[in-house]
C-alpha cells in the first residue's frame, strides 16, 4: 500500500478472464450470494440500485428548489456509500472499471446531443449585446485567474509550492473560468425560464462563451502539454490532426448532413440507413481521436456542431438518444466519479489547496462583474443583469467531467479535487435559489392599463392573439376570427403565434415572418402564412395581420403566448350559446359574444345559470351582472339578436346535467374562465377537474364524459394591477 498525506492509493486483484455470466441461484448458494461473483449481474444491480435512488431522491429534494444535479451529486456520492458498507458486493473494486466505461459512453453520447442542439445560426445572428456578454463572460476571470495566480505563486514565503504544484495549477484555474452551454440549459429548464429574455440571453451567450473558450484554451492547452511530454514535430502533428478534424466536418461532413435533409421530405422521418451511419461516424471520430492521443470529448463535440440543430436531423437524433441518456447513463457517470470524492479530504494546510480556493472565490466575483458589463452598457436593468451574471457564472456536469480528468491524470490531488467538487455543489445549488428570488419573468407581462373587450371604445380596433399547434388549427381559427365581424368600422389587429416543439435544438426560436427571417423551413409555417394572408385579403381594409413562430418545449410555451382557445365550425351559419353564471370573465365572454352576434347569420343564446337560494357573488358584482343582462333579457326569439333563458340549479351535478341536455344544440359553447371561483352552481365539481387551468365550467365542458360535440372558447379577463 502506498500513501501520502492527501491520498491513498491500493493494490486490488482481479481475477482474469472476468466470470461474466452468474450460473444462477443454486450455484450461488456457496458462495458470497447468487451472482454477485459475476459481473454482469453486478452491473445490472448497480444500474438498478443508481436509477431507483437518484429518482426517489429528487423527488424529495426538488421541493426544496433543490436542482437534480445536485441531489445526483449528494446522493450519489454518499447516500449510496452505506450499500458499499453493508454489501461490499454491490460496488466492488474491479466492477468500477466497467461502470465508469458505461458512464463515459453516456457522457460521449451526451456531448455529441451537446453539438447537435447548439445552432450555429443563433451565434452568427448574435447582436453585440449578446457577443460581448459571451466574451466577457470568459475574458474577465480567465485574465483576474491568471493575474492572481502569478501574485499568490511568487509570494514563496507564503505559498511553499512545488514545481510540479505550480506547473498543473493552471490547469485547475483555466478550466474554472469557463462557461458550459448544456450546464446553463439544464439550470434554465430547472427554473422554467429557458424562453424568458434572460433565459434566451443566457442561452446565446454561454453557446459564444463555450465555443470561443473552448477553442482558445483547448488548443493552447494541446500545444502546451504536447510540447512538454512529446518532440515538436509531434505536437504540430497531433494540432494539424485536430485541426484537419475541424476542417472536414464543418466543410464536408456539414454539407453532407444538408444534402441528407434536402434528401427527406417535409414531414417525414429521417431514412435509418442516415442515422447509421452518423453514428458508425461518431465511433470513428473516437477512435481516431484516441489515436492522435486525445479523450473523444473535444471532437465528438465538433462531430455534434456539424449536425444541422433541429427538424428533422437534429429532432431525429435527440429522439434517438435523449431519455436514455439523460435518466440512465449520466446518472451512472455522474454515481461513478463522485464516488472519487471526499470532501473530507480538503486539506487547508496544502498552499496548493489554499491557493486554489481563493483564486476560485475571486474568479466567481470577476465573472459576476465580467458579465453584468455588457447588460448594463446595453440597459438591461441592474437585477436582470445581476441574474444573467449568476446564471452564467453556474456550474454543473460538464466541470465534473473536467476535474475527474484531471484527478485521473494526477493533474489535482486528492484535496483540490474534493475542493472542485464542493465548489460546484455550492454554486450549483445556491445560484437556481437566488435567481427564483431574484427573478420573476411574469412580471413584465403585468397590466397596468385597461384592456379587455367589455371597455372598448366604439369602431376601436380588437386584438386578437391567435395560437397555432398544428396545420389542422387553422381553419378553425379563421372561423373564429370571421366571427368576429371585422368590417372598417369594427376592425380587428390579429397576432397569429405558430407554436412549434423544440426538438434537436438548445435554445428556442422566435420569428417574426413580417420581417422576413430566414428560419427552418417547415411546411406548417408556409401554411399558416398562406391561410391567414388569403383572409386579410377577404377582408381588406378590415383586418391586420401579423404572423410569429416560436419553436420551443411545451411546458415553456406560456413564455411565448397567453392562453387561448378555438373552435371548429361547420359552415358560416351557426349556434353561438354563453354560459353566464356572473364574475368579470363571464362578463367578457358575453361581451365577445355580443360582438359576434352583429353577425345576420350567427344565433346567439344567452343561459344565465343562477342558484336557487340566490347567494352567489358580491352585491357589486350583481349590480354588473344585472346591468350586462339588460339587454339580452327582453330578446325574443325571431325579433332581436339575441335569445335569453334563466336557469336555477341547487348544485354542481344539476349544473352538470344541464349542459347535457345543451351540448348538442350549439355550434360553439363560450364561458367565462372563473378559475378558483367558489359558488353553489359548481359546488362538487371542482375536485373532479382535470384541466384546471380552463376553469371549473371549461375542464367540464371538455370532459368526455360530457361527450360535448361542440367547440368550446374559454375567455378569461385582463388582471388590471393597481
Amino acid at each position: 500500500m502506498i500513501g501520502n498525506k492527501t491520498s491513498l492509493q491500493s493494490q486490488v486483484c482481479i481475477d482474469l478472464p472476468p466470470n461474466v455470466h452468474s450460473q444462477g441461484i443454486i450455484a450461488g448458494l456457496n458462495k458470497n450470494g447468487p451472482g454477485m461473483n459475476f459481473s454482469l449481474p453486478v452491473l445490472e444491480t448497480q444500474i438498478i440500485l443508481i436509477f431507483a435512488v437518484t429518482q426517489a431522491f429528487h423527488l424529495i429534494l426538488k421541493k426544496f428548489g433543490i436542482p437534480k444535479f445536485t441531489s445526483e451529486i449528494l446522493e450519489d456520492g454518499y447516500s449510496l456509500r452505506p450499500f458499499k458498507a453493508f454489501k461490499k458486493d454491490i460496488f466492488p473494486h474491479d466492477s468500477r472499471a466497467i461502470l465508469e466505461v458505461l458512464g463515459e459512453i453516456g457522457y460521449e453520447l451526451f456531448l455529441f446531443l451537446v453539438g447537435v442542439r447548439m445552432d450555429l445560426e443563433l451565434i452568427r445572428r448574435s447582436g453585440r449585446k449578446v457577443f460581448f456578454t459571451g466574451i466577457l463572460c470568459l475574458l474577465a476571470p480567465l485574465i483576474t485567474g491568471m493575474v492572481l495566480q502569478k501574485q499568490l505563486m511568487s509570494m514563496t514565503s507564503v505559498f511553499m509550492l512545488t514545481k510540479d504544484q505550480i506547473s498543473k495549477l493552471p490547469y485547475t484555474t483555466t478550466s474554472y473560468c469557463m462557461t458550459s452551454s448544456p450546464v446553463i440549459v439544464l439550470l434554465l429548464e430547472e427554473l422554467n425560464i429557458l424562453n424568458s429574455e434572460i433565459g434566451r440571453l443566457a442561452v446565446a451567450a454561454s453557446s459564444i462563451s463555450e465555443l470561443f473558450g473552448t477553442l482558445v484554451i483547448w488548443f493552447s492547452t494541446v500545444l502546451y502539454r504536447m510540447a512538454k511530454v512529446k518532440p515538436v514535430h509531434e505536437s504540430l502533428l497531433v494540432f494539424g490532426a485536430v485541426v484537419g478534424g475541424i476542417l472536414v466536418f464543418l466543410f464536408i461532413f456539414r454539407p453532407i448532413m444538408f444534402w441528407i435533409i434536402r434528401q427527406t421530405p417535409q414531414n417525414n422521418p429521417v431514412k435509418k440507413s442516415y442515422v447509421s451511419a452518423i453514428i458508425v461516424v461518431m465511433l470513428f471520430v473516437t477512435i481516431v481521436s484516441h489515436y492522435y492521443g486525445h479523450t473523444f470529448h473535444f471532437m465528438i463535440f465538433i462531430l455534434g456542431l456539424s449536425v444541422p440543430a433541429g427538424q428533422p436531423l437534429g429532432s431525429t437524433l435527440e429522439e434517438l438518444f435523449h431519455i436514455f441518456i439523460s435518466q440512465v447513463l449520466l446518472p451512472i457517470y455522474v454515481t461513478a466519479y463522485t464516488m472519487k470524492a471526499d470532501f473530507r479530504l480538503v486539506d487547508f494546510s496544502d498552499p496548493a489547496t489554499i491557493i486554489t480556493a481563493i483564486l476560485f472565490v475571486f474568479i466567481f466575483l470577476a465573472k459576476l462583474i465580467g458579465t453584468m458589463v455588457a447588460p448594463l452598457y446595453y440597459k438591461i436593468p441592474l437585477n436582470d443583469a445581476f441574474v444573467l451574471a449568476l446564471i452564467l457564472s453556474s456550474k454543473g456536469l460538464v466541470q465534473v467531467s473536467v476535474y475527474t480528468r484531471f484527478k485521473d491524470d494526477q493533474t489535482a490531488s486528492d484535496s483540490i479535487f474534493a475542493l472542485t467538487l464542493a465548489s460546484i455543489v455550492v454554486t450549483a445549488t445556491l445560484v437556481p435559489l437566488i435567481v427564483k428570488r431574484l427573478y420573476d419573468p411574469a412580471k413584465k407581462y403585468t397590466a397596468y392599463g385597461r384592456r379587455d373587450i367589455m371597455h372598448l371604445k366604439p369602431n376601436a380596433e380588437l386584438k386578437i392573439l391567435a395560437c397555432i399547434h398544428r396545420s389542422g388549427n387553422i381553419p378553425a381559427v379563421i372561423n373564429l376570427l370571421d366571427a368576429a365581424c371585422p368590417s372598417k368600422e369594427n376592425p380587428i389587429d390579429i397576432y397569429v403565434l405558430h407554436l412549434m416543439e423544440l426538438i434537436g435544438r438548445s435554445s428556442p426560436v422566435f420569428i417574426i415572418h413580417q420581417m422576413q427571417q430566414k428560419s427552418i423551413s417547415n411546411a406548417y409555417s408556409d401554411n399558416v402564412v398562406l391561410y391567414f394572408n388569403e383572409f386579410v385579403r377577404e377582408n381588406l381594409g378590415a383586418v391586420t395581420l401579423n404572423i410569429f413562430t416560436a419553436i420551443s418545449r411545451p411546458k415553456y410555451m406560456q413564455e411565448d403566448i397567453c392562453r387561448s382557445a378555438s373552435f371548429v365550425a361547420s359552415g358560416r351559419s351557426f349556434s353561438v350559446a354563453v354560459i353566464f353564471f356572473g364574475g368579470q370573465d363571464d362578463r367578457e365572454a358575453l361581451t365577445f359574444a355580443k360582438r359576434m352576434a352583429s353577425d345576420s347569420m350567427i344565433s346567439l343564446t344567452v343561459i344565465r345559470v343562477v342558484a336557487k337560494n340566490n347567494v352567489t357573488g358580491g352585491e357589486w358584482d350583481k349590480i354588473l351582472d344585472t346591468e350586462m343582462l339588460k339587454e339580452f333579457k327582453h330578446s325574443q326569439k325571431g325579433e332581436d339578436f339575441a335569445i335569453f333563458v334563466e336557469v336555477a340549479v341547487k348544485d354542481g351535478p344539476e349544473t352538470t346535467v344541464l349542459l347535457k341536455s345543451i351540448v348538442d344544440e350549439h355550434d360553439l359553447i363560450i364561458v367565462g374562465r372563473r378559475f378558483q371561483v367558489e359558488c353553489p352552481q359548481t359546488a362538487g365539481l371542482t375536485k373532479w377537474s382535470d384541466f384546471p387551468e380552463l376553469g371549473t365550467v371549461g375542464d367540464l365542458l371538455a370532459s368526455p364524459d360530457l361527450n360535448c360535440k361542440a367547440s368550446i372558447l374559454v375567455i378569461k379577463h385582463q388582471q388590471q394591477m393597481t
